[in-house]
């Protein structure tokens, strides 16, 4: 006599119980959230303290932890390069945050001016650190200097580019960003 259809039976049997539907299905929906959130998520770079301008990342200094949240801009993928501004831990590493090579890191202590993509009529695409001049174009006129020394704050984009301006160019930029176009002119190496 066979012992399997009794023991078939008894397990069907208590897979028939209601009280193991709710377990199952909560289980299943729980492995689907989990599933979820692994595909909506990706693995980010974070500081493990809070970076200075300036510092050159290394593997010692940062980790990789698995981020859901939304990003202004592409994370670092890669231990390299230096920071051009303080980086927060616990927040991930931005590419537009770390320059390559010899990087200036921009002066903390000067306004940050963002500048809408239509107020410009001529923009380099620029790391992070880079000096830059800003000029003011009239309709008609030759275009005015009106800040000889700014620095790139974030990488250019096509919405927006962040300027860190000195305090004393500061009216002058934002007179012109209201009134004119601008022309931002990166200095030479």
């Amino acid at each position: 006599m066979s012992t399997h259809a009794p023991r078939s039976r008894a397990i069907l049997d208590r897979l028939r119980d209601p009280l193991w539907l709710p377990v199952l299905c909560a289980a299943a929906a729980f492995l689907a959230w989990q599933a979820a959130s692994l595909a909506s998520s990706r693995e980010v770079l974070v500081p493990l303290r809070t970076l200075a301008a300036g510092t050159p990342i290394t593997p010692g200094l940062v980790h990789a932890e698995r981020w859901s949240g939304q990003l202004p801009s592409a994370p670092l993928q890669a231990t390299s390069g230096t920071l051009v501004s303080t980086a927060p831990a616990g927040l991930p590493l931005l590419q537009n945050e770390v320059g390559r090579g010899a990087v200036r890191p921009v002066a903390l202590a000067r306004p940050l001016v963002a500048i809408p993509g239509p107020s410009l009529l001529s923009a380099p695409p620029a790391a992070p650190g880079t000096p830059v001049s800003i000029y003011a174009a009239a309709q008609g006129s030759m275009p005015q200097l009106i800040c000889p020394d700014a620095a790139v704050a974030s990488g250019t984009t096509s919405q927006t580019l962040v300027l860190a301006v000195p305090p004393a160019s500061l009216t002058g930029v934002l007179d012109a960003l209201g009134a004119e176009r601008l022309i931002v002119v990166a200095h030479p190496n």
